[in-house]
């Protein structure tokens, strides 16, 4: 059944064809979940270094993020197939910190590879989604595949230097807000052997002035198929930052980034709102771009109206709770 599954989700081409594959994994982890008498309310959201992680029921609804979903699978087995071309004959080596319950982006595709082929160590910060998991890979009998359950914060997890051929985490929010994306990045990189790949592969996150709720109403119409006719802003957007496995961080506990001065003349009244737009590259080709998911949608960060002085900059910070700011300047 799960073969089948994924081989929905590697053949899916369309928007209606990733839906239907995402819907199909959902309901077979929902049934396995009844099944196996798997309890899925027993953690709340828990606050670690850099953000919120999410809790046991919320990481298991991301799976009707539909593209995000077949995306990131997809992606993540043409990496595997990719080191299996760099390092032949090595059993390849997998991180995957923020795995949730079902282990969603790793276990459909285990079943394509023997487990002489690949070895998985599994992180969350959550014991009853660690349980469930080891429950389900006991299940679907891929003891084997599974190096190690660990129960940690992968925003501080210690693990070895270069032990890894591929490490995953899709630890995000929209706008990089919230959740503890960066920080875990900032932990796990280090653990890549050299030539090994992160997953996603880079995060672009850029910035352009639009306005925002006939933005959102417009991919909406694109989502349902009810126009095909491209972007709404005509505005250039700018490059704010990329997060990737070369992406310099400093020895602070906490991520900050400050962009170039902007002027509020900018603005114009059709596109009076300063929106942070997320793409993310989660290998070669897959990617997952403005509005095809919940982790690309615009990000409103303030009306030019709300700016008293005629300058401003954007300022992003992981300290506490990962949020972007208005700095005004005169």
């Amino acid at each position: 059944m799960l073969r089948e599954i994924f081989s929905e989700i590697i053949n899916s081409k369309t928007f209606t064809e990733s839906k239907n594959a995402a819907t199909t994994l959902f309901n077979f982890y929902e049934k396995l979940s009844d099944k196996l008498l798997l309890n899925s309310k027993m953690d709340s959201s828990t606050k670690i270094n850099g953000g919120i992680a999410l809790s046991h029921e919320h990481a298991a609804d991301c799976i009707i993020d539909h593209l995000r979903t077949t995306k990131f699978i997809k992606g993540i087995y043409a990496c595997v197939l990719e080191l299996k071309k760099m390092f032949p004959g090595e059993v390849i080596n997998v991180l995957y910190a923020g795995s949730g319950p079902y282990g969603t982006l790793i276990i459909p595709i285990l079943s394509e590879f023997k487990n002489e082929e690949i070895n998985v160590t599994v992180i969350d910060i959550h014991e009853s989604s660690i349980k469930c998991l080891r429950q389900i890979v006991e299940y679907l009998g891929f003891e084997k595949y599974i190096k190690e359950y660990v129960i940690d914060d992968a925003s501080v997890y210690k693990g070895l230097k270069e032990e890894y051929h591929l490490v995953i985490s899709e630890t995000m929010d929209v706008a990089l807000t919230k959740e503890p994306q960066v920080m875990i990045t900032k932990n796990i990189v280090p653990m890549l052997k050299k030539d090994g790949f992160l997953v996603p592969q880079e995060i672009k996150v850029s910035t352009q002035n639009s306005f925002y709720a006939k933005e959102i109403s417009f991919i909406e119409e694109l989502r349902k198929g009810e126009r095909d006719d491209g972007d709404y802003s005509e505005q250039e957007s700018k490059i704010l930052f990329k997060l990737n496995k070369k992406t310099s961080f400093n020895e602070e506990n906490f991520y900050e980034f400050d962009s170039e001065v902007f002027a509020k003349s900018e603005g114009t009244e059709l596109y009076p709102d300063i929106c942070i737009y997320t793409e993310v590259k989660i290998f070669k080709d897959e990617i997952l771009k403005k509005g095809e998911s919940l982790l690309t949608m615009p990000y409103c960060v303030s009306s030019i109206y709300n700016i008293e002085k005629e300058n401003y900059r954007l300022n992003y910070s992981t300290k506490d709770i990962p949020i972007w700011r208005v700095l005004v300047y005169y």
